[in-house]
């Protein structure tokens, strides 16, 4: 039976504000942070939130823009391929390598790419120079090493077979001509592999670790990596001098395609996840991103620079991701995949909509992408049934706002004039998502918000309790 009492319950309003110092990125341990549990495009290190790298479309000298839409099939690899003028100057022409072996190069007369020769499967592109100073593109591969440069054409060395995996140190071609065999050339004579006690010749490597799958020059050294290892080739003085050591290296399949330097580091993709390699031991980093790439028929790309190593790889669930890590810092974010992701001389370069292009920070995404930053499940700092009433964001530019408490949604694009911006919510919920689009340019450094949370159950009225039995 229930009993009607009078009640006198009071209603109060308590007014709370939260800051959050910095952003995130996925489970991060920073205390007074908001992290983001989703995200792409979006650099967060230092905790400020800004966009990553974007592109701008790459022009030739004559600030003309290079025209691909003839350019078939897809590219591999780009490259600029020096030519040296009248006048004693270089200028660069545009070419590239499909990924069934074909070179092609930019047509003066035709004003397009154009197949300039056809190799029987995927070659990588390097440059040398030999001893009179002539550049020569070296491409090294299934055919074996090739030499070209404009006034001689395309040239075959005496290295009849090899990998795509090779690199240039003090003016030395080193390449894998076998899952176990290094080659290198004579200083100076990239024509030059025969065996001999100083000079060229070739290293026969152990096994145990399986093929050889990526070299890379960095410092002094030539670093041999493996399906499940790396070794230190150190090429001093004469051939006979040269000298191999092991480095401990405990993690997955290597991807050799993945294996490129920024700054004073190498990094690469493996079947458990991300690496960096210091010359002495690699480790895993990046270890807030969850990184699952494939491991059977893994296509993955790499361009690397100074400050940023950018990774294009094929995830578990069969989409194309990419990841930006920073050289120094070792933190990371999800990007765009970009095609064709190449370096050459200090710049990165990609292919987009039919157009070369090159990537840079504070620049345009692709048309399809976006910086965005999602953070759920948010309390803003007050546990309960509360109204968000207000957020403010700081820093600069213009962003776009999405706050959600599972039922409606609340849009709001935004100046940051004067360093901050409100977003006036008045949105009542216990946890909200909030989704943050910058625009090319804009930065977060903090947001705030105000809720209000209602205390007391009711104003005066009547209450009904259920009266006993006994």
């Amino acid at each position: 039976m229930l009993k009607r009492e009078k009640s006198a319950l009071r209603l109060s309003q308590r007014a709370e504000r939260v800051e959050y110092d910095g952003f995130a990125l996925f489970e991060s341990d920073k205390k007074g942070w908001l992290v983001a549990s989703d995200s792409v495009n979006c650099d967060c290190r230092g905790g400020v939130l800004k966009g990553g790298l974007g592109v701008t479309l790459c022009l030739r000298d004559d600030g003309t823009v290079w025209d691909l839409s003839s350019a078939m099939p897809e590219a591999d690899t780009y490259f600029l391929l020096p030519q040296k003028q009248s006048d004693g100057s270089y200028t660069e022409k545009l070419g590239y390598i499909s990924k069934y072996g074909t070179v092609f190069l930019y047509n003066e007369e035709k004003d397009t790419l154009s197949s300039r020769h056809a190799f029987s499967g995927r070659m990588k592109p390097l440059t040398t120079m030999d001893g009179d100073g002539i550049v020569r593109m070296a491409f090294v591969g299934n055919d074996g090493v090739y030499l070209y440069n404009e006034e001689e054409g395309m040239t075959a060395t005496e290295i009849g077979r090899a990998l795509p995996v090779g690199c240039v140190l003090k003016n030395r071609l080193f390449c894998a001509i076998a899952p176990f065999t290094i080659a290198y050339c004579a200083p100076l004579a990239p024509k030059d592999f025969s065996n001999t006690v100083d000079d060229s010749g070739s290293i026969s490597l152990p096994r145990e670790a399986g093929e050889i799958v990526a070299l890379i020059a960095l410092g002094d050294c030539v670093y041999i990596f493996y399906q499940y290892g790396i070794s230190k080739l150190t090429p001093s003085g004469a051939a006979r001098e040269f000298t191999v050591e092991t480095v401990g290296y405990r993690g997955g399949l290597i991807f050799g395609e993945s294996v490129g330097v920024s700054g004073e580091k190498i990094f690469f993709l493996a079947s458990d996840g991300l690496y960096s390699f210091d010359g002495r031991a690699a480790k895993r980093t990046c270890e807030n991103l969850t990184i699952k790439p494939i491991e059977a028929g893994q296509v993955c790309a790499h361009a690397e620079n100074e400050g940023y190593y950018f990774l294009r790889f094929t995830a578990e669930d069969g989409e194309e991701r990419g990841v930006v890590v920073d050289g120094e810092s070792e933190e990371g974010y999800f990007a765009f995949a970009a095609k064709g992701l190449s370096s050459w001389r200090g710049k990165t370069y990609c292919f987009i909509d039919s157009a070369f292009h090159i990537v840079k920070p504070n620049a345009e995404l692709p048309l399809s992408a976006k910086h965005s930053f999602v953070a759920e499940n948010i309390s803003f700092g007050a546990e309960g049934l509360k109204t968000l009433k207000t957020l403010r964001f700081f820093g600069e530019g213009r962003i776009v706002v999405t706050l959600s408490n599972g039922r409606r949604s609340k849009r709001a694009e935004l100046t940051l004039g004067g360093g901050f911006a409100d977003m006036r919510a008045y949105m009542r919920g216990e946890r909200f998502t909030l989704s943050i689009v910058l625009k090319t340019g804009a930065l977060l450094s903090g947001l705030q918000a105000e809720t209000i949370k209602l205390t007391g159950a009711a104003k005066e009225g009547f209450a009904f309790t259920r009266r006993s039995k006994e």
